[in-house]
């Protein structure tokens, strides 16, 4: 096994250094599964066995600044709190109904890889890991499948809140992670059947099996099936929430974790109206809904000038005028920030059948006013 990876990490020369190398001491403990937590050889790894220290925050704040110094041409370092942040924003986008926020606490993660190996060697000093990859562990005396082992090279540095200072240790780091102040922990889950990890065909599997579904839905389309039944069996049915307008005019989605889509007051009134109307609405027609649109709009706005009020429904209202389009369009940003538009187009304002009609398709059981 070649223990220069670190070494190669950096395009800088590094220093001779007499320490002898050795070959790191292996540990076997239990692998804990995080969500969010996937591990790449390209990963460098922070980890702190205390808390909000200095050097946390030192190196969270400046994981670009570091990278840029040390000059890295492959891999890159990882904050995991950052690192988990960015992983459940996208899933909070595309399933905005479960509780991400509670799937992964910061504190958990800044010392996700140190408890896996503290009972059998306890860690006091901030350490980097490199995930070396994953191999055959064993195999299970009772169902006589193998069970697999991930690898992760350890090197521990000095507590610091200078920035030059860090650096500085990490440079050096490329020397010490081959010399006998290196660790090498393997990572196990006991008793892990074959059949739960990735197949060594994966990706000729997933391909097959991606041919087979094209067949498939070419065949339900030769057979006249309409495309949105085949889009809807590919997708599954979306779990819609309940909206909720409360008395301060305040749109949340109770069911998206208490989500609140927020909109500026004229952009707001427009989708109050709309939301009022299942039935949907002829733009060319709103002329004869001014009042009504006046009416959002005041409920919505701390305006106090009439006149102001009073020329921006008469822009919504002017069939010649662009402004009604402009605010169906902010509606949909407006949501579009929030989940995807296989939920949204749920929620916004869109065209309704042919000609100019425009409705929000959301059933309106779904819908409360206070």
């Amino acid at each position: 096994m070649n223990w220069n990876f670190f070494s190669k990490l950096f395009k800088r020369k590094q220093h001779t250094d007499n320490t002898p190398t050795t070959k790191p001491t292996i540990y076997k403990v239990g692998l804990k599964d995080i969500a969010g937590c996937n591990f790449t050889t390209e990963q460098y790894i922070f980890q702190f066995p205390k808390p909000d220290t200095p050097l946390e925050a030192l190196i969270r704040d400046n994981l670009d600044k570091i990278e840029h110094a040390l000059d890295m041409d492959r891999g890159y370092l990882v904050y995991m709190p950052s690192r988990a942040s960015e992983i459940l924003e996208k899933q909070a986008y595309n399933n905005p109904a479960k509780d991400w926020d509670a799937e992964v606490n910061a504190a958990d993660l800044n010392t996700l890889l140190l408890d896996m190996v503290t009972s059998v060697d306890v860690i006091t000093k901030p350490c980097l890991f490199h995930y070396r990859g994953k191999g055959l562990a064993g195999t299970d005396p009772i169902s006589e499948e193998n069970y697999f082992e991930n690898y992760f090279n350890v090197a521990t540095f000095e507590e610091t809140d200078d920035l030059d200072s860090l650096i500085k240790q990490l440079k050096r780091l490329g020397i010490r992670m081959q010399s006998s102040d290196s660790t090498m922990f393997q990572l196990v889950k006991p008793q892990l059947s074959v059949a739960q990890e990735p197949s060594p065909d994966y990706d000729a599997d997933v391909e097959k099996l991606l041919n087979e579904t094209k067949e498939n839905i070419d065949k339900l389309r030769l057979l006249g099936v309409d495309e949105l039944i085949i889009k809807s069996l590919c997708l599954g049915e979306p779990k819609l929430s309940r909206l909720l307008v409360t008395k301060d005019r305040r749109i949340l989605l109770p069911d998206y974790n208490n989500m609140e889509v927020k909109m500026t007051p004229l952009v707001k009134a427009v989708y109050l109206f709309f939301l009022s109307h299942p039935e949907g609405v002829l733009l060319k027609n709103l002329q004869d809904y001014y009042p009504e649109l006046r009416k959002w709009y005041v409920e919505t706005t701390d305006r106090v000038d009439i006149s102001s009020i009073d020329k921006n429904i008469a822009a919504l209202t002017d069939p010649l005028n662009n402004s009604i389009n402009e605010k169906c369009a902010r509606i949909k940003e407006a949501f579009l920030s929030k989940f995807n538009d296989y939920l949204a187009k749920h929620y916004y304002v869109d065209s309704k059948g042919r000609g100019s009609l425009k409705a929000i398709t959301l059933d309106r059981k779904l819908v409360t006013f206070e």
